[in-house]
Formats: C-alpha cells, structure tokens, sequence
C-alpha cells in the first residue's frame, strides 16, 4: 500500500512536533507515512521549518489552514500540533473537507468544542486520533500485565502525587496562555489529563469522584528570553492544585493530586502505588510525564506472599515496536522520548484502534475535566461516564 500522505500543522524548531512527531515522521526507513506538506502562521515560516528539519525539497509550505484545504487532495491526514485555544478552528475545516486528523491532546478547549469536532468527525465518515500516547507507554503496559496476570490479586486502592514541574510561580512566554483557564490549557488540562489517562489505562474509569480544582497562585510572573523576568502579577485562574478522590469501576478506590511547581530538590516527581490483595506495585519517575519520559520511570513489586521486591522490566506491549533512540532535544522542550507517539502512528496504520484515542476517546476525558470543575465549584459527587 502506498503511505499515508501526513499535513504537519505547527512545526518549528523548539515546537512539540519538533520533539515528538518529526522523529517518527522523517525517518528514512518509514514507508508507512510520508511528510508531504507543513502549515504554518505563514508560508515562510512553513519553508524554514522544512528547510530547519532538512525535510525533502518537494514538502509543500501553507501559511494557513484555509490554503491548506484549498490543496485537500494532496494528503490523507492532517496532524495538528498548536496550542489548545486554536484547535477547533483549524480541525473543523480539515473535517468538513473530508480528511483525516490527528489532533494533540487536548481536543479543543472546552467540552462543547470537543464534541462538535467528534460529531462533525461521525458525519463525515473520518478516521481520527487524539494525543494521548502514555496508554502505549511501557510503563503501564507493564503493570497491566502484572495485573491482568492475578499475581498480587485485585487492586484494592491506589495512590497518585505528581509535581507538574509547570503551573509554579514563574510561567515561560510560550506557556502565559495557560494561565488563562478559558484557553483550555494549563495543569488540569493538559499535564493532569495526560497522566490521569495513564493512570485509568491500568486501573479502570473512574465511577465517582470528589475532585478539588483550585488556584493557589493567583498570579505568575513571565520568563522572557534570557532567563529573565518580563512581567509580574499576570492574572491566572486556571487550576494550580488538582485533587481527586474516588471510586474505580472495578470497586477499588483511588487518589490522584497533582501540584503546580516544581518537586522536592533532587527527590521524585511522580510517586504511584497500586495497592492489591497480596502485594503492591510501586512506580516512581523523576519527571511526572508518563508517555514522554517513559525511561525515567522505575517500577517495583512487592510480593506479600513471598515478601520479595522484584524489579519489574517495562518492555513494549506484544505487537509495539521497541522503537530505540528515537528521542530529541529540542529548545523549550528539552528532551523528549517519541517512541510512544510513533506507537499512536503504527496503531492507526494498521486500523488497532483499542490502541489509540479517537475523538469519541478524547470526548470521554473532556468530560471528565468537566466534571472535575463542577465537582468542586457545586460541592458535588463528579460522575462522566
């Protein structure tokens, strides 16, 4: 079969394809997908970014969705990678065009957006992804495994804390529209929502919760270029201290809290134990991003039975390739592991959708952050499912 013919929208040299879609994309091995075209906020900037990444002469450069779509019938799926606030506007035209999309995560910035963008998909008869690659993380597929394999018995609770590393008291230029709860960034929707997903990958949707959503730091300060400090006092009312607290489909109860800043020095970022009948499972992580810094992550067992530690190896699910160094630092941020969005590629290629998000997967999160909101603002039981 000929590749799939990819529209990369939003690619610069220290942007998140930068980091996580190019090295997948613009490998000289990869016959599934071909880079065919990068749209950009103009058409020069779309020509340095293929000439920065060293892209074939013949990948076309837009300036703008609309010139994009004008070109529909030179490519079969559209990736799009902006900040949040700027989702709806540019996947509703590449879906009424009739194409397919892979949107990042989160889906758009509220739920409504969400579900127009997942019913306008029906419609069309599309196929879609969302950007919710820790589910393919070796990590978690490693203690769905133990799980599934009744070694420890059922889980009978677990426990999350995770330090967002953003949302503290200093803000980078690029992220100041995360402050802003309306543009749909910020930790809940984004740094929560990507490791609650991982955590619900092993564990089961939530069937209730109480959640607490609050803005402990009502104001940041920008770090401009340099280092340095280019503004004080900036509003921000989007969450800064996520708490949730609840019952699993499974009957297991659980507890998730995760906090703006940074961690203790030189300690854990990320700290999560799944407590089960005969034993417990313990992962700890330097970085709190499972499914970007899969490698970080140490995972343990404890056998009750047997009163044994075991180390457990986080290997690849059966069928996801190992995929080995393809990672990339990049400017803002940093260095990043690709091998799980290459996983999201791989899975949609071969039509394995139980291995990927698709918009409808995307509106179940949306719905869930929703509920998260109301749980604390109506002092009410939070359900979305």
């Amino acid at each position: 079969m000929p590749p799939i013919r990819v529209a990369l929208i939003g690619l610069s040299p220290s942007s998140w394809a930068s980091a996580t879609h190019i090295p997948y994309l613009n490998q000289p091995s990869n016959s599934t997908y071909s880079l065919v075209a990068i749209c950009n906020s103009s058409t020069s900037s779309a020509q340095a970014a293929i000439k920065h990444h060293n892209l074939p002469s013949s990948t076309k450069a837009y300036g703008s969705v609309h010139d994009l779509v004008a070109d529909s019938s030179s490519f079969d799926l559209a990736v799009c990678t902006i900040r949040v606030d700027r989702h709806y506007d540019v996947i509703k035209p590449l879906l009424e065009a009739g194409k397919d999309v892979f949107s990042e995560w989160p889906l758009a910035k509220n739920l409504a957006q969400a579900e127009e963008l997942r019913d306008l998909a029906k419609e069309k008869g599309v196929r879609t992804m969302v950007g919710l690659q820790g589910r393919r993380g070796p990590p978690v597929q490693a203690i769905k495994r133990i799980l599934e394999s009744g070694r420890i018995g059922k889980v009978l609770s677990s426990t999350l804390v995770a330090d967002a590393f953003n949302g503290g008291p200093v803000v980078i230029e690029k992220a100041r529209f995360t402050l802003d709860r309306e543009n749909g960034g910020g930790i809940l929707a984004i740094h929560f929502a990507h490791l609650i997903d991982v955590f619900i990958t092993a564990l089961g949707e939530f069937s209730s919760f109480n959640a607490i959503t609050a803005t402990q730091r009502p104001t940041a300060s920008i770090l401009g270029p340099g280092k340095t400090i280019i503004e004080t006092d900036v509003k921000r009312d989007s969450p800064d201290q996520v708490m949730l607290q609840g019952t699993l489909t499974s009957g297991a109860i659980a507890s998730a809290h995760m906090r703006g800043g940074m961690p203790f020095k030189d300690s854990t970022a990320l700290l999560w134990r799944i407590y089960c009948e005969s034993g417990e499972i313990r992962l700890t992580a330097t970085m709190p991003f499972l499914g970007l810094a899969d490698k970080e992550a140490k995972i343990e067992m404890h056998d009750a039975k047997t009163d044994t530690v075991e180390m457990i190896d986080s290997k690849p699910a059966e069928g996801d390739e190992a995929f080995e160094n393809l990672e990339k630092e990049v400017p803002v941020y940093g260095k990043h592991e690709a091998q799980n969005v290459a996983r999201l590629y791989e899975a949609f290629a071969k039509g394995e959708k139980e291995k990927y998000a698709d918009f409808e997967g995307a509106v179940v999160r949306h719905k869930m952050i929703e509920e998260m909101y109301k749980s604390y603002e109506e002092g009410r039981v939070g359900k979305y499912i």
